[in-house]
């Protein structure tokens, strides 16, 4: 293709190839200036359209990171709140069990709590304090002619032993309220055991008058014997009442004896465990037999005149280790009417 330059126009002549004719046509300068420019323009659009191209998957590829980085972090942060909000469930659950333990411990507390109650409902009602056997007689009415009795023991035999002061009732204490759950209750499961263990002691301890009657007519030692009038020694004391009153167990225990002798008439032998008996004689009978289990208040008995006595009355002795010793000191509450023989 050739072309030729006139002053305004320009004549291209196209020739071709294949021996057809040639052809040729004119166009104006204007115009082949215009298509170089659109060409030139089309040429720098392309290039600006690549490199802007260029730029924006540089960017896209940045975003997309970006995106990914973004993504990740809420994968991870989201990972990291379930994995919190798992740790909090497993915390509500952990405390709500806590509280369900809580709960069950408390309402432990409080079925200890009213067994307590209900033992030291059993607790005597008229005072622990040791009354002493020479207030006691003087405050009595003593009548020292008649209602007594029992054997007759020279001075020289026997000398009395001294007398035995009464247990006190131990105080039961409590554990502060800041100790652990647990622990306050083993505390108070061995309060329980132990105040249980008191009273089974108290029951098997003689506390109350084996009669109804108070009147003691002959005190527990030397004394002038009533039928010889000889200086002797008095094993128990004597409480007169009316005969055929009921005659009381002191306390818990088994009977070992019942019989009958000239001396001490019908009369009966209670052991209490641990050393400790009591005699009751002179009885116008006996509704016990031998090894009978009785409880303290149970009635054993009646009182009468049976054997060496000069009226109706109860010898009473208790035996500690073998030996008779005071019982004033265990005359504490009334018969069958006080509450340590309920307990």
């Amino acid at each position: 293709m050739n072309i030729k330059f006139r002053k305004k126009q320009y004549t291209l002549l196209v020739i071709p190839e294949n021996g057809k004719a040639a052809f040729s046509f004119r166009l104006p300068r204007a115009v082949i200036l215009l298509i170089i420019t659109l060409v030139l323009i089309l040429f720098a659009s392309i290039y600006a359209l690549q490199h802007a191209n260029r730029d924006i998957s540089i960017s896209l590829k940045s975003i997309y990171q970006q995106l990914s980085i973004t993504e990740q972090t809420l994968d991870d942060t989201t990972e990291h709140k379930e994995e919190e909000i798992q740790a909090l469930h497993n915390k509500i659950e952990t405390l709500t069990r806590q509280a369900q333990q809580i709960q069950s411990k408390v309402a432990e507390l409080q079925v200890l709590e009213e067994e307590l109650r209900s033992l030291m409902g059993q607790d005597v009602k008229s005072g622990s304090e040791t009354i002493q056997p020479d207030s006691l007689i003087a405050d009595l009415n003593m009548d020292m002619e008649n209602n007594q009795g029992g054997p007759f023991y020279p001075v020289e035999e026997q000398r009395p032993s001294a007398p035995v002061s009464k247990d006190r009732i131990p105080v039961v204490t409590y554990p502060g309220l800041d100790k652990q759950l647990v622990e306050l209750i083993a505390s108070l499961t061995e309060v329980k055991g132990d105040f249980q263990a008191f009273l089974r002691k108290r029951r098997i301890t003689p506390t109350i008058y084996p009669t109804s009657s108070h009147r003691i007519t002959s005190p527990f030692g030397n004394r002038v014997d009533p039928f010889n009038h000889s200086e002797g020694f008095h094993s128990g004391v004597d409480i007169a009442g009316a005969y055929n009153a009921d005659v009381y167990a002191t306390a818990d225990g088994v009977i070992t004896y019942v019989g009958k002798d000239s001396s001490r008439g019908l009369n009966v032998i209670i052991d209490h465990t641990g050393g400790l008996k009591t005699r009751y004689m002179h009885l116008s009978e006996y509704i016990v037999k031998r090894n009978q289990k009785v409880s303290k208040g149970e009635t054993i008995g009646r009182l009468g005149s049976s054997g060496r006595s000069t009226g109706p009355h109860v010898h009473y002795e208790v035996i500690k280790n073998g030996k008779p010793v005071n019982p004033l000191p265990y005359l504490i509450i009334d018969g069958k009417s006080g509450d340590d023989a309920k307990s």
